[in-house]
């Protein structure tokens, strides 16, 4: 889904949880690593009466997973990710890249929401080097990368691409109205300093 962030080298990612009013939990923990769901689209390949052959007709897109690897979790961190295992989770997942082209650095930041599929597998180990792996299927997603903003929330068919809504057609085709691309970004009060 993100293949701009393949050439980026981004060592590590501060991982927050959005409380349901749009604040940071006090609690952060730093990410490793962070692994973005492919956006992979299904298609009906049954073969049809009357075709030379079989015509893939696309039909939607497969779950979404993020996984994230976290250390340095701290006690509040834990707390938050415990407490969000039965309800929906919105985490923030910020950090600054070199990019592999040009050396410049850009801001990548994701907001995500959606439900833990794993939570608190911890590898407790000496040296303070503990780490989680987090696993969240996710409703919908926003990622900001440098100045291109992804927008993705199958719900309201929505993918957006700065902006311009990919599925807009396709979602009028079969009569539905898509939804917009609403900002999961903006609001958020993220004190963060990278």
């Amino acid at each position: 889904m993100v293949a701009a962030l393949d050439r980026l080298n981004i060592s590590q990612w501060v991982v927050s949880i959005v409380r349901d009013d749009n604040t940071i939990s006090p609690g952060q923990a730093i990410a490793t690593s962070v692994t973005f769901p492919s956006l992979t689209r299904n298609f009906d390949t049954d073969a049809r009466a009357g075709l030379p052959g079989i015509v893939p007709i696309p039909l939607h897109f497969s779950e979404q997973e993020l996984t994230i690897n976290l250390r340095g979790l701290t006690e509040d961190f834990i707390t938050e990710l415990a407490e969000r295992y039965y309800k929906l989770i919105k985490v923030d997942i910020s950090g600054v890249g070199c990019n592999m082209k040009d050396s410049t650095d850009t801001t990548v930041r994701i907001v995500a929401e959606g439900n833990l599929q794993t939570s608190l597998g911890l590898e407790l180990t000496a040296q303070d080097s503990s780490t989680s792996e987090v696993s969240i299927m996710l409703n919908k997603m926003h990622i900001k990368i440098g100045s291109t903003e992804i927008y993705y929330n199958p719900q309201e068919y929505v993918y957006a691409v700065n902006g311009v809504n990919q599925l807009a057609t396709q979602a009028g085709n079969i009569g539905i109205t898509p939804g917009t691309a609403t900002d999961l970004i903006t609001g958020i009060d993220n004190t963060i300093v990278l």
